[in-house]
């Protein structure tokens, strides 16, 4: 399994920034290794709200399916994929700095399967680049 962890301040109330990353359908404006991100649904998001995204993983594009597991507005949106290469869970912590600023605190949690659990351990470093360069885009297009 790799885990990795990233934490950055962004300039916007709590409110904004919880409503703009809980509608991952964004992510692809925010994460250089997303190529494509919609809803596959309409309503409410919350626990059951489904997001096709496709990312570029060893060179290639690879379609995922991203589904909210928990959802506490204002505070934690846990998002779960599985794919034939592994499962993954991202955990987003969101508290408040002040009322002009929120701490965005981004876990993933990656479970390989078949022939990648033989080399998972082997891009720990990887992913960890992967994971600040999504956090840097996210201070980037929030502040």
């Amino acid at each position: 399994m790799i885990h990795i962890e990233e934490t950055r301040d962004i300039n916007r109330p709590i409110d904004e920034v919880f409503a703009y990353v809980a509608d991952f359908s964004t992510v692809s404006h925010w994460d250089p290794g997303v190529v494509a991100a919609s809803r596959l649904e309409d309503g409410e998001i919350g626990v059951g709200s489904t997001f096709a995204v496709t990312v570029t993983f060893g060179g290639r594009e690879l379609p995922l399916v991203y589904e909210i597991t928990r959802y506490e507005p204002s505070s934690l949106v846990v998002l779960e994929t599985t794919s034939s290469r592994f499962d993954g869970v991202d955990t987003i912590h969101f508290e408040p700095i002040d009322e002009a600023a929120t701490r965005v605190t981004y876990e993933a949690d990656f479970v390989f399967k078949g022939f990648m659990r033989l080399i998972g351990p082997l891009l720990t470093r990887t992913f960890t680049r992967i994971g600040a360069k999504a956090m840097d885009g996210l201070k980037a297009t929030l502040g």
